[in-house]
């Protein structure tokens, strides 16, 4: 019996920065995972882990969707399955851009409360929930498995 277990990681595709170079990545990967599929190597689960866009934008996700998710059901036969995180640039920037560049500030200040595991941390942390919304539409279309819900990462 085989035990193993394999997985492939991703992250930081920042999609929107360069739509050109992201196509052709999204292609060398898909061929990657082709060749690999071939020699049998399919991952047991993908992870994807932060900055799938670059500025939280609705369009980045849809790009993102149709040029790199829905590929994958044509490579293999049963999808593997697939965890997103979201990262920074998973915000949406044009909704809070001085809300984001705060965040920093808020993670980086000594004894603050934003981890903390009471009610004073859970409601720092709650206060950037709405900052995700576009990544949070994405994962509605992309499958309700696909991802770990994003007001999960916060509670």
């Amino acid at each position: 019996m085989d035990n193993s277990f394999r997985w492939l990681h991703l992250s930081d595709f920042h999609i929107g920065k360069d739509n050109y170079g992201q196509i052709k990545l999204f292609k060398y990967l898909h061929e990657h995972m082709r060749q690999n599929k071939e020699k049998g190597l399919i991952p047991d689960a993908v992870f994807i882990t932060g900055d799938i866009a670059n500025k939280g934008q609705a369009d980045e996700y849809y790009i993102f969707l149709k040029e790199f998710i829905e590929p994958l059901s044509e490579i293999y036969e049963s999808l593997p399955h697939i965890y997103m995180v979201p990262g920074n640039h998973d915000i949406d920037r044009e909704q809070c851009e001085q809300a984001a560049k705060s965040l920093y500030d808020i993670l980086e200040e000594a004894g603050s409360k934003f981890f903390d595991a009471d009610e004073t941390g859970l409601k720092k942390r709650g206060e950037i929930i709405p900052r995700f919304e576009n990544f949070q539409h994405f994962v509605g279309k992309a499958g309700e498995d696909i991802c770990f819900p994003v007001k999960s990462i916060f509670d």
